[in-house]
């Protein structure tokens, strides 16, 4: 498997030598995969009609989250990192971090790491409102209209508070690997090569 990151700084002459790659005989039963993670701006260099294109058998578009999904965002993300359960953001901070990242996950990272170190600055137990404010004002962030979420849908029961923060958290920790990047996997690797248990 070829992995390439930000695939959408590739000029057309790159993006043809991973469409020869793609084609390229392998020995035994197995063939080569690419994995393009990119900005959308990748959809023109990879229209329908280019050899490239027709290449391409499953797309995923991760879109921006909505408010009410930002918090398991996060969730995920310090569970991840081996975060334990405590709150690290108060609900009125995750509503102003979800309005001026716009729902998208760049930009929720930029601003709640940005926003974590700046409390841990401050001496705060939590990011509270006026962090989120002071450090979007720093890094120039305009309070914007929240787009749709279109990409995982991360399960959790419930609205933001202490009790269904602790429980994304610990059940977060628990997931291996999201689903449709197991059965993403499942399509790409070799059958006899083991997946992790969810």
């Amino acid at each position: 498997m070829v992995i390439v990151d930000e695939a959408q700084r590739l000029n057309p002459t790159a993006l043809d030598c991973l469409r020869l790659i793609s084609s390229m005989p392998c020995p035994g039963p197995h063939s080569i995969h690419l994995l393009l993670s990119a900005q959308p701006e990748i959809a023109q260099s990879t229209a329908g009609a280019s050899a490239l294109g027709q290449r391409i058998s499953t797309r995923f578009e991760l879109g921006g989250k909505e408010s009410g999904e930002v918090w398991k965002y996060l969730a995920v993300r310090l569970a991840r990192a081996g975060a334990d359960d405590r709150v690290l953001f108060l609900p009125e901070a995750i509503a102003a971090l979800a309005a001026y990242s716009a729902g998208t996950p760049r930009a929720i990272n930029l601003l709640a790491d940005h926003c974590l170190m700046a409390a841990y600055g401050s001496a705060l137990d939590c990011v509270d409102e006026e962090t989120v404010s002071n450090v979007a004002t720093h890094l120039e962030l305009a309070s914007k209209q929240r787009v749709p979420y279109q990409g995982m849908h991360y399960e959790c029961p419930g609205e933001f508070s202490n009790e269904t923060w602790r429980s994304a958290i610990a059940q977060y920790r628990q997931q291996e690997i999201p689903e449709p990047l197991r059965m993403m996997a499942a399509m790409l690797m070799p059958s006899q090569v083991p997946l992790p248990a969810a």
